[in-house]
């Protein structure tokens, strides 16, 4: 009876956190926005990116052959057959699709995660009038180096309660924290911001712009401090700019927020926040934006 409980115990658990909050299996080795492999790939090669899209090989019966053309036949039913077989012997492979929007990989094994189920955060959440935060201190003098990048590194987040006080958190310190505090933390939310984006997941980009939008409204520093980083944010963006929904003469009722609308404000907004190098930038990696401030 003993070895069977030891048993038991022994058994590994699967679980990130093994936390009440925990809900999602990580089976480990995943990396975020990774490019999955491809069914039907060539043996021995890993790379996505590799495959090779092969034409049919064609035999000396597939072409022409004297007798056998369509000039001169009165014959429908033979015309027909004709057409058919040489389509056939014509016939391409069809390609392997892209897959540029295809939702990547999005484990559950961001720092916010691991730092939150430690209670290394100054910060809980606040249930009693409004779901808000109770900082613990006053996030005016928190270390913006150290904390900042944490709770940026949970934008992949879509589990609760971990979505909600990364998110929260991010706003609340910047919108109570310095300029000078802010910047000193720039280069350090360029890695996460790269990992929310390359998910291709749409509410992760959504809630990701509208962060981005938050920090460049922190002042013109610190928007001109991103302007190097274009280069690690702007590609996604650049696959989903011209994302848009036309309606025509109908209306949108549902209010949903479209991703083409966002990313277009998120750009005007990198745009006006960000100097003058801004849109020289944002244009060498999305072509198809038009400047809001030229005359």
């Amino acid at each position: 009876m003993n070895l069977f409980l030891v048993s038991i115990q022994s058994k590994p658990i699967n679980r990130e956190t093994g936390s009440c909050f925990e809900s999602t299996v990580y089976k480990g080795g995943l990396k975020p926005g990774q490019h999955p492999k491809i069914d039907g790939h060539n043996p021995g090669e890993d790379d996505a990116f590799s495959i090779h899209v092969t034409t049919r090989r064609f035999e000396p019966q597939a072409f022409l052959q004297k007798g056998t053309g369509l000039g001169g036949t009165s014959n429908a039913m033979i015309a027909e057959h004709l057409r058919t077989e040489y389509k056939k012997a014509h016939a391409l492979v069809a390609p392997i699709k892209a897959g540029a929007k295809t939702p990547r990989p999005n484990p559950p094994n961001t720092d916010f995660r691991k730092y939150y189920e430690r209670s290394d955060l100054p910060c809980s959440i606040d249930h009693a009038t409004k779901k808000a935060l109770n900082w613990k201190v006053d996030v005016s003098t928190l270390d913006y180096h150290h904390f900042l990048p944490i709770f940026f590194s949970g934008l992949r987040e879509i589990e609760e309660p971990y979505c909600f006080v990364s998110e929260q958190g991010m706003k609340d310190m910047l919108r109570l924290g310095t300029e000078e505090k802010v910047l000193s933390a720039v280069p350090q939310l360029i890695l996460p911001i790269k990992d929310a984006m390359s998910t291709r997941d749409e509410r992760i980009m959504v809630k990701t712009l509208k962060i981005i939008q938050a920090l460049v409204a922190v002042g013109t520093q610190v928007g001109m401090a991103l302007v190097p980083y274009y280069r690690q944010i702007l590609p996604i963006v650049s696959i989903y700019a011209g994302k848009s929904v036309s309606l025509g003469d109908k209306m949108d009722f549902s209010r949903k927020v479209h991703l083409g609308e966002i990313i277009s404000d998120t750009l005007q907004k990198m745009e006006m926040g960000s100097g003058p190098d801004a849109y020289i930038n944002i244009r060498y990696m999305v072509p198809t934006y038009e400047s809001c401030m030229l005359a």
